[in-house]
């Protein structure tokens, strides 16, 4: 019965300054895309303002603890940007072996002609991993055991 409550004052009391720490880092390292007028009209700051990360949960697993943790985005491109593209992406998830590609425009505006600042497709080229989910994950280790051990302490107080 002892653990049980353990664990569960451990989550209540640490899983979200966890969460929050995790956060923040995320979007410490999340990049910005650049303003244009095409691809960004609005500009960037999208998928910062999209991290979200849930509390820490705490399960007893044959005789030891597991904390889980996450991060997670509701922006479709964010894969992207977390493990690059083409011949320039991460090899732990599969790619194209293209150097660059086109898709469809979805601002385009068919009730006007195609030109510069309206082009139907769009050019994409190979981009480098930006991983900033999995880095904030790892930074957050050591902080997240600190705040556990804080919370043990607590309680054996």
């Amino acid at each position: 019965e002892m653990i049980p409550n353990l664990m569960q004052h451990m989550e209540e009391s640490a899983g979200p300054q966890i969460a929050q720490v995790m956060r923040s880092v995320a979007v410490q390292n999340a990049p910005v895309g650049k303003k244009d007028p095409i691809r960004h009209p609005t500009g960037g700051g999208t998928l910062r303002q999209s991290l979200q990360s849930s509390p820490a949960i705490i399960e007893r697993d044959e005789g030891s603890l597991a904390v889980h943790m996450g991060i997670s985005t509701s922006v479709p491109y964010a894969r992207y940007v977390e493990y690059g593209t083409g011949v320039k992406g991460d090899p732990v998830v599969p790619h194209t072996s293209k150097a660059f590609w086109f898709s469809y425009n979805p601002n385009y505006d068919d009730t006007r002609r195609e030109c510069a600042d309206n082009p139907k497709f769009l050019m994409w080229f190979a981009q480098e991993p930006n991983p900033f989910m999995r880095n904030a994950l790892k930074s957050t280790r050591k902080i997240a055991l600190r705040l556990l051990a804080q919370g043990v302490g607590a309680v054996f107080k």
